[in-house]
């Protein structure tokens, strides 16, 4: 009989409390109230997601143990849902640092070529993590505007039967580069048909997260989207407002007011 999965609050309270050795998380004792608090805000809303301490290799070559989760965000388009499977890692320096996030494609999905947020190796990178801010930038918030992003575009394409993958072109890393972790693939090329149908993006109502009216900035379009996904409860209100004043596009009448 399978063991039951533990709790995500009594895995975390196990996890990030404990000292004393080699496999100890490297998160300061400062930061593991908040790591807490936004993961168990993250995994409430997706529970796919499973939480568990792998080590994680830096382009550096350092190992390191960190807190990560597996599992699917939900991708809506035209009323059907998606799944996409997908790690996310919390760095040591989270959360003054964004986690890194890979889109990790199943044996029949490869990753869509040029895609705007996820690139060949299916490390994502979206407005909202770029312009991570702490303390107003969640874990909670990242996975709900990505999965607005993918429904926009969807990142995974199924695989063609009989399809072989070019060689990867060669190319020198930069310094700055993300790391990957050491189970990531490497490159994945282009495939034909996109999740077995081809999508467009729909047009929104152009409103913030406040739900005050904002002129056409895309992060607005993402945040109104984002508003109605989340229960409307006062402290994720809260937090949601708080993200007019993080990203500087929003043109937020509300905040013109202030």
């Amino acid at each position: 009989m399978s063991r039951p999965r533990q709790p995500p609050s009594e895995f975390l309270a196990q996890v990030l409390t404990r000292r004393g050795s080699p496999d100890d998380l490297p998160y300061p004792s400062e930061a593991v109230w908040i790591i807490r608090q936004h993961v168990l805000d993250a995994v409430q809303d997706f529970p796919s997601l499973i939480l568990k301490v792998q080590k994680y290799t830096h382009t550096d070559g350092r190992t390191v143990p960190l807190l990560m989760a597996e599992g699917t965000l939900p991708m809506f388009y035209q009323g059907a849902k998606y799944n996409i499977p997908v790690s996310l890692w919390l760095p040591e320096s989270y959360p003054q640092v964004p986690p890194i996030m890979y889109v990790v494609p199943t044996p029949d999905m490869i990753i869509k070529p040029r895609h705007p947020f996820v690139d060949a190796s299916g490390l994502v990178s979206t407005p909202y993590i770029r312009n991570w801010v702490s303390p107003h930038s969640t874990l909670m918030i990242m996975c709900n505007d990505i999965s607005i992003q993918f429904g926009q575009d969807p990142p995974l394409f199924s695989k063609p039967s009989g399809w072989v993958p070019p060689a990867p072109p060669q190319r020198q890393q930069s310094p700055h580069q993300q790391p990957s972790p050491a189970q990531t693939s490497s490159a994945h090329q282009p495939a034909q048909s996109p999740l077995h149908h081809t999508f467009q993006a729909e047009n929104p109502m152009n409103r913030c997260a406040c739900d005050h009216q904002v002129s056409g900035s895309s992060s607005a379009v993402q945040l109104r989207e984002l508003v109605h996904k989340i229960a409307p409860d006062e402290k994720r209100q809260e937090m949601l407002r708080k993200c007019c004043d993080s990203l500087p596009e929003i043109n937020c009448i509300n905040t013109k007011q202030r």
